[in-house]
């Protein structure tokens, strides 16, 4: 009864924290809209909206209310998962863009004989045939986090939703990414033995 009480009270302190900082006419008591401007700007976020920032961050605190966890300060609380979503944001935008820039390295312009890493077919076939040594499973880990970018809690989240693991705790997420740097190595060992 009184943990019901105290997630009404923590779900209703978050609403009127979130309308005020969404809400460009209020005035924004604990300047959570400047708080969060300032951090898009700090990490050089300026594709995102501070309005998308604020809904993705008060969807998780929803989240954790919600599950019972006891919080003693919402604002201090809310203002800390700004800064963690901003951080990921980041982190999600420094991954891509690096990906971009090794994939632009590859233009079609160049001169292959000039491209160092220029795959002859069959160079290509013998790839190929690595990669399908590696079991599926294996394959959607090191896909997920050298291609896509997805962190190791993302795909133990994804492999947990398709059945693959029979949890999503910190051991997955651990046994992940042995798995990934295990399976890296052996694709490195064979493709030296091509």
């Amino acid at each position: 009864m009184l943990e019901d009480f105290q997630k009404h009270k923590n779900l209703l302190e978050l609403r009127e924290i979130i309308g005020n900082a969404l809400n460009e006419q209020s005035n924004d008591e604990f300047a959570l809209r400047k708080f969060t401007i300032r951090l898009i700007q700090q990490f050089h976020l300026h594709n995102f909206d501070y309005q998308e920032i604020l809904i993705e961050s008060a969807l998780r605190a929803k989240s954790k209310i919600e599950s019972g966890q006891h919080i003693l300060s919402i604002t201090a609380y809310f203002r800390q998962i700004v800064l963690n979503v901003i951080r990921e944001y980041s982190r999600k935008e420094k991954r891509n863009y690096q990906l971009h820039q090794k994939l632009s390295y590859f233009s079609e312009e160049e001169d292959p004989a000039k491209n160092l890493y220029c795959v002859t077919p069959k160079i290509q076939v013998q790839l190929e045939r690595v990669w399908q040594e590696l079991e599926s499973k294996y394959q959607m880990i090191v896909y997920k986090r050298a291609v896509e970018g997805y962190t190791f809690k993302e795909i133990a989240k994804e492999l947990f939703e398709q059945g693959l693991e029979p949890a999503c705790d910190q051991r997955v997420v651990n046994n992940i990414r042995q798995h990934y740097y295990h399976s890296l190595r052996r694709l490195r060992n064979q493709i030296d033995n091509l």
